[in-house]
């Protein structure tokens, strides 16, 4: 891809009012502020997003909810739009429980479920793929 290339997609991009965003740490120090960044714009300048598990804070400094407090407010203005969402998986990670898994999926808007064009998950847990499993049965296609 030439230079002029990346300039017109990147002007496309905001044409359709996406804009390209970099790890800005502004999570509270306690957090890994390579937790949940954008990677740039897919071909149909749609916002990859990536998640990278094995940067989730202790529960002890952290509570999953403030984490999902925090998680939302990064997430909102592109969950509005079309956006891809690459989830690292990593098996020795803090994990939330199944219960608060699923009431946390249920709180969701609308928009975090219907905006989501793809998902990718690189190196799937045994973990990972079970919650896959289960709420691939309660996620409308």
């Amino acid at each position: 891809m030439t230079l002029s290339n990346i300039v017109s997609f990147i002007d496309e991009a905001a044409k359709n009012g996406f804009t390209l965003n970099i790890p800005d740490g502004r999570f509270k120090s306690d957090i890994h502020p390579q937790l949940l960044y954008q990677a740039g714009l897919d071909s149909d300048a749609t916002p990859i997003l990536v998640f990278f598990e094995c940067h989730l804070p202790d529960p002890k400094q952290i509570s999953f909810d403030e984490l999902v407090t925090l998680l939302k407010q990064k997430l909102d203005s592109f969950v509005k739009n079309d956006y891809v969402f690459v989830y690292f998986a990593n098996s020795d990670s803090q994990k939330p429980s199944l219960p608060w898994l699923v009431n946390t999926y249920h709180d969701l808007d609308r928009n975090y479920k219907k905006n989501l064009k793809k998902l990718y998950l690189v190196h799937p847990s045994n973990w990972t793929k079970v919650l896959l499993n289960m709420f691939g049965t309660i996620i409308s296609p």
